[in-house]
């Protein structure tokens, strides 16, 4: 067991810069894998531990310190749920933190190409890269207009359809999602977020039929 405790909070590393070139490039549409160079990573809190991931492997450090304060020099740690400033508006929540959510990372093991993390409910594959030109280069090559399907998020789809089907999920470029029913082709209305699109499914909202849309 690498971490027995469950994650309640995901952050993205990256440069204070904003505007700098560095990238990461986390692929949900093939498989799960987290294509890192070195000054990105991704920050998985626990109750009592932050988890690392990042160019050189997965650590794992007791928290004896805010998040703010385990920012490496010159690094901003973003934190994948954000609050609106009108209390009226619901927070936006990014495709990492519903993937991690409640999850325990179990085992971490060396693999050719990076190393294989075991979660609960997934595996995922960290790959690092010498520079970000080469994950440029994957996010050009996996660009989408379209919808495609996402991995990692299966768990959340917990109602059939009522013809009995499973729901499947999709995202475009600008991670808009919906969820759409495997037999029967109805949908949820394309939302915002994963976990907007997640609670319609889950409500049983399905709101159109999404036969006719284009999945690569």
């Amino acid at each position: 067991m690498f971490c027995d405790e469950p994650i309640i909070k995901v952050y993205v590393g990256r440069s204070e810069d904003f505007f700098d070139d560095s990238t990461a490039f986390l692929d949900c549409y093939h498989d799960l894998a987290y294509h890192v160079p070195d000054g990105r990573r991704l920050v998985l809190e626990t109750e009592h531990h932050y988890i690392s991931i990042g160019v050189n492997g997965v650590s794992l450090e007791c928290k004896t310190k805010t998040i703010i304060e385990f920012e490496e020099p010159g690094e901003w740690l973003y934190d994948c749920v954000q609050v609106d400033e009108d209390p009226n508006e619901p927070p936006y929540v990014y495709y990492e933190h519903t993937l991690f959510f409640g999850e325990r990372l179990l085992e971490v093991t060396r693999i050719e190409d990076g190393f294989s993390l075991k979660f609960d409910d997934f595996s995922m594959k960290l790959i690092p890269h010498k520079s970000s030109d080469e994950i440029e280069q994957l996010r050009v090559e996996n660009f989408v207009q379209e919808f495609v399907y996402v991995y990692g998020l299966e768990r959340l789809l917990k109602k059939p359809c009522q013809c009995g089907g499973s729901g499947e999920l999709f995202m475009d470029f600008v991670s808009d999602c919906f969820v759409r029913c495997n037999k029967c082709k109805k949908a949820t209305w394309v939302q915002q977020t994963a976990e907007e699109a997640i609670d319609e499914w889950n409500c049983g909202e399905l709101s159109w039929d999404a036969s006719e849309i284009t999945i690569e």
